[in-house]
């Protein structure tokens, strides 16, 4: 029979024999160097070459101290993240992450090569997570997808879980609720146990925007179930217990459930006292906020109060998410004619009239 071309193709022994085989070869070899052999003429020595590259690729291993350093160091900023002022630690980050990096773009191979890359991707998650709380979400993305490439190089899926929880936050705060939603549930199924609760939170945080007062319960209920009781690791915070009623708070603030909420945000802040994480301090202050004004009978002052603890806990940390979404609640304080000529709400305008607004369809 003819072929698409009317010509008869060729014989089953003639296509298959190993002759045409080698020509085939052939041809693709001259193809694919002929440019290269026009301009720089052919190689004066292949085995020299073939030397050169066995040697880089013998010396492109990082020394086992350098590796351990950064392992070390990925260790240490997950304890000291929560208490340290963000600005002290971007350039700190953006250095050592720039190390792993260049570590990743020489000829390192092998386990090797799956170790740095998860260091690598560990650092640029810290980078993304750093900017996200000083309110840079594009600088955010950009290293949370970066770390999430890294993730899947490594085969790692805790930093791959804690990419999704922190990328979830960012669509929640820009108002995309379904898609955070969407986010943790893809990561879900795949959960490392450190970072499960903290999937489980930000999907009961989303859907309860969503008006899925179901599947936030359950949601809850899942955080609950799978609270981690180790110690910190590098990713997300801990979804501990202090995380748990934290975000309970959260969720049952945003379904109207303020009374209930109030509850969970003074166990959280309980847990909290002393430690020194301002951003877990401030974040449940803002719960504490929201659950004093989603109730039946709203109580602004102690609403505009718990703004005023949570910009006290931010001051100086460079954290201006937090500043922001104070802003936003002050500004529904502010909208109610009476409640805006108490004295404690309109003792906040000084430090929150200025402050921009978030995205169209952002909640806080």
């Amino acid at each position: 029979m003819a072929g698409d071309d009317g010509e008869a193709p060729p014989a089953e022994d003639e296509e298959a024999s190993p002759t045409r085989r080698r020509d085939l070869l052939n041809i693709g070899v001259v193809a694919a160097t002929a440019g290269a052999a026009v301009t720089a003429g052919a190689v004066a020595d292949p085995a020299t070459r073939a030397a050169r590259i066995s040697r880089a690729i013998a010396t492109s291993t990082p020394d086992p101290l350098t590796l351990a350093q950064l392992q070390h160091g990925i260790h240490r900023l997950s304890t000291l993240y929560a208490i340290t002022p963000h600005a002290e630690l971007v350039a700190p980050v953006e250095h050592v992450w720039d190390e792993a990096e260049a570590l990743l773009e020489t000829r390192v191979s092998g386990t090797v090569r799956r170790d740095v890359e998860l260091i690598a991707g560990q650092w640029a998650f810290y980078r993304g997570r750093l900017a996200f709380s000083m309110n840079d979400d594009a600088t955010a993305l950009t290293f949370l997808v970066l770390a999430g490439q890294h993730a899947a190089a490594a085969g790692d899926p805790l930093l791959a879980g804690s990419v999704a929880a922190m990328r979830a936050a960012v669509a929640f705060f820009a108002g995309e609720f379904t898609t955070a939603a969407t986010i943790v549930q893809r990561a879900q199924p795949s959960a490392h146990p450190y970072v499960a609760p903290t999937l489980a939170s930000s999907l009961a945080r989303a859907l309860a925007q969503t008006g899925d007062t179901d599947g936030a319960i359950t949601a809850l209920r899942t955080m609950h179930d799978t609270v981690w009781t180790g110690p910190p690791q590098p990713g997300t915070e801990p979804g501990d217990e202090e995380a748990y009623e934290a975000f309970s708070a959260v969720t049952l603030g945003y379904l109207g459930k303020g009374e209930a909420a109030e509850g969970h945000a003074r166990a959280s802040l309980a847990l909290l006292h002393g430690t020194g994480r301002h951003v877990q301090i401030a974040g449940t202050q803002l719960a504490l906020a929201r659950a004093f004004l989603r109730r039946s009978k709203p109580e602004p002052e102690q609403a505009a109060c718990a703004i005023q603890d949570a910009l006290t806990a931010a001051a100086g940390k460079d954290h201006g998410a937090t500043v922001n979404r104070a802003a936003a609640i002050w500004r529904r304080l502010h909208a109610n004619p009476d409640w805006a000529r108490l004295p404690t709400v309109r003792d906040l305008v000084d430090q929150l009239s200025a402050v921009r607004t978030l995205p169209s369809g952002a909640t806080v």
